[in-house]
């Protein structure tokens, strides 16, 4: 009783602990694992944008109408930069929230149940993440090592290659460039998790105020990504308070679409024809868009509903199978077929439907006759 609260908060006997997802309404859940599959499929999209980068490590655009290659069509940029550039910037922040509205939600925090909930996130993150790092690399290897197999036949058999020097080549492959979101929602986890299992009990709502203010300031990321921490601290606020927003009626919801893409038009004409730094017009459109996106799930119809709902298994899947075959398709095909601007822009479209398709397949086909590696390789998902 005379305890400080901290020591109170660390003493306290831990609460029977329960799948997150399990205590959050049936509808509710649903919604979110199906928006999360659209979101995988519109990151797909993010990375078939035939301009290299559309955003900066900067955050700002660096396209411009003119384009950044010979020959540039304008209907291409404006197109790519409107929904890859624009619009479709909410698919990570949206994973960041549910991330944090899941593991906090209905929580009371206590040291057993938090070391019980980072233990269970050693399976759905950090193996997901070692074993898709070392796939990506070994595909990435075997082929480099295919388009480059009569060098390295003749070095090795002259002697001039090792096994050693291969080795540290196959280290040296790149991995699947979306494995920075698990990356940074491991660092989440270990150091900012913790942190705010001490604070949410204290402020509360006002969690969510701290975050916005750090989330439209200047500061530098703090070793992550911090964009995806801000909204992993809204939804962890979300979850502690246990809120699951809805709208009221579907006026509210047409609103909302609305203000998404009329944000969205704004920052692309602003970011197109202007030299202003859009940056804050950036920040608002991710959180326009969140609240836009929540409103245009409602307004699909039941069967399109449906249909999500049963390919919503395979949201993760998709989202760390999708590289290498995205590239791997654009630089078949690219080798056969010259690149103009009708073909770029149709190839835009194509591309993801063609690797989300692929996607969904081969994780039905190892859900199917490898369930135990599925699981594995999706973290339980």
């Amino acid at each position: 009783m005379f305890l400080p609260a901290w020591l109170r908060w660390a003493t306290e006997p831990a609460l029977p602990v329960a799948d997150a997802e399990t205590r959050a309404t049936p509808a509710f859940n649903t919604k979110i694992r199906n928006l999360c599959l659209v979101l995988s499929m519109l990151v797909v999209f993010n990375h078939s944008n035939t301009y290299a980068p559309l955003i900066g490590a900067d955050q700002h655009p660096v396209v411009s109408l003119v384009g950044p290659d010979a020959g540039a069509s304008p209907l291409e940029v404006v197109v790519q930069f409107f929904l890859s550039g624009s619009m479709w910037r909410v698919t990570n922040p949206v994973f960041f929230m549910a991330s944090g509205f899941f593991f906090f939600f209905g929580w009371r925090p206590t040291l057993l149940g938090l070391h019980r909930k980072l233990s269970k996130r050693v399976f759905t993150l950090l193996g997901p993440f070692l074993i898709w790092t070392i796939l990506t690399m070994a595909l990435n290897f075997v082929a480099h090592a295919l388009a480059s197999y009569p060098a390295y036949r003749a070095a090795w058999e002259a002697d001039g290659l090792t096994f050693s020097q291969l080795v540290t080549f196959f280290l040296n492959m790149p991995s699947s460039s979306q494995l920075w979101f698990l990356r940074d929602l491991i660092y989440i986890m270990a150091f900012a998790v913790p942190v705010l299992a001490l604070v949410l009990p204290r402020l509360r709502g006002f969690t969510i105020l701290l975050f916005l203010v750090v989330y439209f300031s200047n500061l530098p990321n703090p070793g992550v990504d911090r964009t995806g921490l801000c909204f992993f601290g809204i939804g962890a606020t979300l979850g502690y308070l246990r809120l699951q927003p809805s709208y009221s009626n579907a006026l509210w919801r047409r609103l909302a679409v609305m203000a998404w893409i009329g944000t969205a038009a704004a920052y692309t004409i602003l970011a197109l024809l202007s030299d202003w730094n859009v940056k804050p017009l950036l920040n608002l459109l991710v959180l326009v868009g969140i609240v836009g996106i929540w409103a245009c799930y409602d307004l699909l119809p039941g069967r399109a509903q449906d249909w999500l709902t049963r390919l919503s298994p395979y949201r993760f899947f998709i989202y760390m199978a999708f590289d290498p075959l995205l590239p791997t398709v654009q630089r078949v095909v690219g080798q056969w077929v010259p690149a103009t601007p009708s073909l770029n822009l149709l190839t835009y479209f194509l591309y993801p439907a063609i690797v989300v398709t692929l996607c969904v397949g081969l994780g039905m086909s190892l859900r199917n006759r490898l369930p135990k590696g599925y699981l594995v390789l999706t973290g339980g998902r």
